[in-house]
């Protein structure tokens, strides 16, 4: 993919696509260079600013979502260059190259089982490390909501949890440092 300096067919950014989507992780990268917004409900890209002059730079490739809280975007921990998002699915690795803006994007892993999955239903974090997540998402069979231990580097499912069924208490999840 291939970033555009506003998504096709826009000539302006939206106030939810100049804002990060929930303050638990930050909007800028390992090095503080460069920060992202949100993804969008209508297209599949989040703003792409440089941090040094406030310049927006680039339109990414950002989820084209089946649910709301996919429109989360984390850093990498360890990798300035890279962030990831969910799509329907499947957890996808993106690379920007900061001198083109250009992203290559690929499917990093998939959850088959699931409908969705998202990053703790839109508030989710890496672990300090890099190395945990835990992916939130319905069953693709049941209205069973499920949390998805998961480490990144060699792609290990742990067991899921299923989510009470009727606990409104239960809205996020995120990784403990």
């Amino acid at each position: 993919d291939t970033a555009h300096p506003y998504p096709e067919g826009a000539d302006t950014i939206s106030i939810l696509q100049a804002q990060h989507f929930y303050s638990r992780t930050s909007p800028s990268n390992s090095t503080e260079t460069y920060a992202l917004s949100s993804g969008s409900a209508k297209q599949a890209y989040a703003a792409l600013w440089r941090i040094n002059d406030k310049k927006l730079v680039a339109w990414v490739p950002s989820a084209q979502e089946v649910n709301l809280q996919q429109r989360q975007l984390l850093w990498d921990k360890t990798v300035p260059d890279v962030y990831w998002y969910t799509q329907g699915r499947d957890l996808i690795r993106a690379q920007i190259d900061f001198s083109t803006y250009e992203v290559k994007t690929k499917v990093w892993d998939s959850f088959p089982e699931f409908e969705f999955v998202t990053f703790g239903m839109g508030e989710g974090n890496f672990s300090d490390d890099g190395k945990k997540l835990v992916l939130m998402g319905k069953d693709n069979r049941t209205d069973t909501v499920y949390l998805q231990p998961y480490q990144v580097p060699n792609k290990t499912h742990f067991p899921r949890r299923a989510l009470p069924i009727n606990n409104p208490g239960t809205n996020w999840a995120g990784v403990d440092p």
